[in-house]
């Protein structure tokens, strides 16, 4: 599985990787850590074929759309504190930060 964030620069996402990395373990799976070199804009396939290397695809604070290249319309995609109207279909998973709060 391919974790795509926009940047390395907080420890929010080695929270996320770690979380990840431990549940994809216990179903077999591995995960790869890509900070998308253009941030949150279209991020490039950092693989020949995504489709022919990865078995899903997990990205933060980016767009659907800048996904295309790498995940095309043949893997699945879960999107990170991300706007579901603007998901294109894939699943989401967003922090509710307000109530986490109280």
């Amino acid at each position: 599985v391919l974790l795509v964030v926009p940047a390395l620069t907080t420890e929010f996402f080695a929270g996320v990787y770690t979380g990840a990395a431990r549940v994809a373990a216990e179903h077999g799976f591995g995960v790869v850590l890509y900070p998308s070199p253009e941030g949150i804009g279209p991020a490039r396939d950092p693989f020949g074929s995504a489709a022919a290397a990865l078995d899903g695809v997990i990205a933060s604070s980016m767009a659907a759309d800048a996904l295309t290249a790498i995940r095309g319309d043949q893997l699945p995609l879960v999107m990170l504190d991300s706007d579901p109207e603007g998901s294109l279909g894939a699943a989401t998973v967003n922090l509710d930060i307000t109530d986490g709060v109280r």
